[in-house]
């Protein structure tokens, strides 16, 4: 972004930002040699409001500059709202990989492992777009590699793909059904039209499970908007509204909109990127949660299933009894199911709260595992809880149908060789749990939009009633 105002030595006066103050200067100029000329106060006057307007003018430039340059200012503020980066021949859990970056930012700001710096990027901009999420590589030969880097929308991508597939089962089996038609005696224009639908409880859980993959794209859709807002203000604000907005406070009749143009250009150049990471920090603290303080000095905290005597003694600050193994022991605060009553407990006697914890706890492992590497590619973890256990609370069924496979079922015709009363209940055990997983993902997605609109509009406004521009602007200013 530096180049955009000063592109080089050479090409210094073909810069917009310089030629914007050419103008103001001009003005200036001519305004103080007309007024000396026919000796009116009132040019005078004018000339000295339009040299104090550029001076204004002059300040903008140099605080962007100061923002914008390699290792400045922004990228100092920033680093207290980012992730703690690795340092040089470190790799340990706890850090971020030094210039990590989705790949088509890298193409256009290309890294300098040197200075720690992106050619005419920041570390802010790189971080705040990896979170949100890179652009999804597809391939349709594997589909693990969809959205294959970046963090939210991976995650996303990921989840709305695995309930595409689900759906299609779940579709295919509510939809199953028979008909025949049997002639009436004596009334041959007549027939009984006889059916038989051995899943026709299904049909209200597939019309749950749509609404749940609707959501779930629309979060998705979120996300995208809110990284191609990140990426067009990247590449453009600075590069041709700051010149803008700066040709338009050269005149006195369009000086208030160019003032709110550069408000704007201030706002989501530097302030945007700066929410994205505070989102990034909660999205953290709920993952990866940080060790308990209340641990006494010297003492190591306890992990997830160790044994303990008090909330303090876990990294988590929670411990609580099992009933299984007559023991207390450190548990999740976000992923603790040994008191969760669900369907699935009701319908298998056999598996008590304890069990039916332990089946989550394997089976969840095994399901995040595909996410360790979301910040860290080389050992460590982002998260040591898993987001989602469906698959893991849907272990019963699962295996039972890997054992009609071996046995020369395809999954559909296991599926429906199998007790219907057990797919639905299974079925519904899923979708319960899914509406669980993404309303917390919903909420948290709302949660970030309102916390960035309500950060960059009220400094947004803050900084445009300062240069003189209008803090109303297609009343958005009224959200804040």
């Amino acid at each position: 972004m530096f180049e955009h105002l000063l592109l080089s030595q050479l090409d210094i006066t073909n810069s917009g930002v310089l030629s914007a103050l050419a103008f103001a200067v001009a003005i200036t100029a001519l305004s103080f040699m007309f007024g000396e000329a026919f000796s009116m106060p009132s040019l005078k006057a004018f000339a000295k409001n339009e040299a104090y307007e550029m001076g204004v003018s002059v300040v903008i430039v140099l605080i962007a500059l100061l923002l914008i340059m390699p290792g400045g200012a922004f990228d100092l503020i920033g680093q207290g709202f980012m992730l703690r980066e690795c340092a040089i021949g470190e790799s340990q859990p706890g850090c971020v990989p030094r210039g990590q970056a989705c790949q088509e930012y890298l193409r256009l700001h290309p890294y300098d492992p040197i200075s720690n710096t992106f050619q005419g990027g920041s570390r802010v901009h790189a971080q705040a777009d990896f979170f949100l999420g890179c652009r999804p590589s597809i391939n349709p030969l594997d589909l693990s590699v969809i959205g294959s880097e970046g963090v939210v929308t991976r995650k996303l991508i990921s989840g709305y793909t695995s309930l595409m597939i689900t759906e299609m089962a779940i579709g295919l089996m509510s939809g199953l059904a028979t008909s025949v038609q049997m002639p009436i005696p004596f009334m041959p224009l007549l027939k009984i039209d006889v059916g038989l639908v051995p899943m026709i409880g299904m049909s209200q859980i597939n019309d749950i499970h749509t609404l749940i993959v609707d959501l779930v794209g629309q979060l998705l859709s979120a996300f995208f908007v809110q990284k191609l807002l990140l990426v067009f203000i990247d590449e453009t604000a600075l590069a041709v509204f700051l010149p803008f907005g700066l040709l338009l406070r050269a005149f006195p009749f369009s000086r208030k909109t160019g003032s709110t143009i550069v408000a704007v250009v201030f706002a989501m150049s530097f302030v945007y990127p700066i929410s994205i990471l505070i989102n990034q920090q909660i999205w953290e603290s709920i993952t990866n949660p940080t060790s308990n303080p209340n641990t006494p000095p010297g003492t190591d905290c306890k992990a997830l299933g160790e044994t303990c005597s008090a909330d303090y003694d876990c990294c988590s600050d929670d411990c609580r009894y099992s009933q299984k193994s007559a023991e207390r022991k450190c548990v999740s605060q976000l992923t603790d199911f040994s008191d969760y009553k669900s369907v699935y407990a009701l319908c298998y006697d056999a598996y008590g709260g304890d069990d039916i914890n332990e089946i989550l706890e394997e089976e969840g492992a095994i399901y995040d595992e595909g996410f360790n590497n979301v910040y860290f590619p080389v050992g460590g973890s982002a998260t040591n809880t898993q987001w989602t256990k469906t698959e893991g609370r849907l272990r019963d069924f699962s295996q039972e149908l890997v054992r009609k496979a071996q046995a020369g079922l395809t999954v559909i015709q296991a599926m429906a060789y199998m007790n219907p009363v057990k797919v639905l209940t299974t079925s519904f055990a899923m979708v319960e749990l899914l509406v669980m997983d993404v309303s917390q993902f919903a909420i948290l997605a709302l949660l970030f939009i309102v916390i960035e609109i309500i950060i960059t509009l009220t400094l947004l406004k803050d900084f445009a009633l300062l240069i003189g521009g209008e803090a109303r602007i297609l009343g958005i200013s009224q959200l804040v």
